[in-house]
């Protein structure tokens, strides 16, 4: 964003702030694009940064009248509302599971090459093997975190419990069989 740019998406704020809402359009098209390459920069998946945007700006207009003009500039005000908002919306998948901000096994064309594709092969099989030496109850906890399986019908915090159990017995029977 130019300095032109950053002046009046400030002034905007300002007034959207001393509760001018005709202001509220201007803020809008001006912290849009800013507030959505962040969240896209801090989420895994475009999804989840849409979402989180979409909340950051809502807040930011819910808040607007916190916005101190003496304090700072307006789009970093804003963007900090946004991160804070991305942060919350990590926490929220980190809690249920769903963060998914491993990568897959991809070559930096974006395809899978030979090796990568056999190197993938070579761990998965090596991972079967690991998970066949594990009590019938902990591989399917894994099953389940992996959403082969559907998950048992057991609370959220007993499922973590025993998902946190299951990965650490993993975790010993992976050093033991190949941690030589």
């Amino acid at each position: 964003m130019d300095a032109q740019t950053r002046a009046t998406l400030h002034d905007d704020l300002t007034r959207l702030a001393a509760g001018d809402r005709g202001a509220l359009d201007a803020v809008f098209d001006r912290a849009q694009p800013a507030v959505r390459a962040l969240a896209l920069r801090m989420l895994p998946r475009p999804e989840d940064a849409e979402e989180a945007a979409q909340q950051a700006l809502l807040k930011v207009f819910e808040r607007a009248s916190e916005f101190d003009p003496a304090r700072g500039d307006g789009l970093a005000w804003i963007l900090g509302v946004a991160a804070w908002e991305c942060r919350t919306t990590r926490q929220k998948l980190r809690r249920s599971r769903e963060d998914t901000t491993a990568e897959p096994l991809v070559a930096v064309s974006g395809r899978v090459g030979p090796e990568d594709a056999l190197a993938r092969q070579e761990l998965l099989d090596a991972l079967e093997a690991v998970l066949g030496t594990l009590r019938p109850a902990d591989r399917a906890v894994l099953e389940a975190a992996l959403e082969r399986q559907p998950r048992p019908a057991i609370a959220p915090g007993a499922f973590r419990q025993r998902l946190r159990r299951a990965r650490l017995r993993l975790q010993d029977a992976w050093e033991a069989m190949y941690a030589k």
